[in-house]
């Protein structure tokens, strides 16, 4: 690998840790316990996993950290894929086999831009 493209690569996982460290200030302001970061479960790596109390229940969520610049989150972007729902659940599923006592499993994505702010916090129920 060249210097060059080793220098990229570099710059861009910094500039994802930073996003990453961005989203775990935002979600502990917002009440959430951060239980995990990086974690693998049945070959799926979940960018945070956290868990905060709602209506009376504990919920579990697993998020993807997306970082971008805000212009272009105005066009739309970005989502999270159906390929990735789908390895998300897959992964909710292996977790509930651990403990039955998870009934409250959300994944979702957080947004932040390229300033660390919040752009975009959408846990979505399994």
């Amino acid at each position: 690998m060249s210097l060059k493209i080793s220098m990229r690569v570099k710059s861009l996982q910094r500039r994802f840790n930073e996003g990453e460290c961005n989203a775990v200030k935002v979600l502990r302001e917002m009440g959430l316990r951060i239980l995990s970061r990086n974690r693998k479960i049945n070959g799926v790596e979940i960018d945070i996993i956290a868990r905060y109390y709602f209506q009376n229940e504990w919920h579990l969520t697993f998020l993807e950290v997306k970082q971008i610049r805000r212009k272009h989150f105005q066009a739309g972007y970005p989502v999270l894929s159906s390929r990735q729902r789908e390895r998300y659940q897959k992964a909710a599923k292996a977790m509930i086999g651990l403990n039955d006592k998870l009934l409250n499993l959300h994944c979702g994505l957080i947004v932040m831009d390229e300033l660390g702010q919040l752009i975009m916090f959408n846990p979505f129920e399994m």
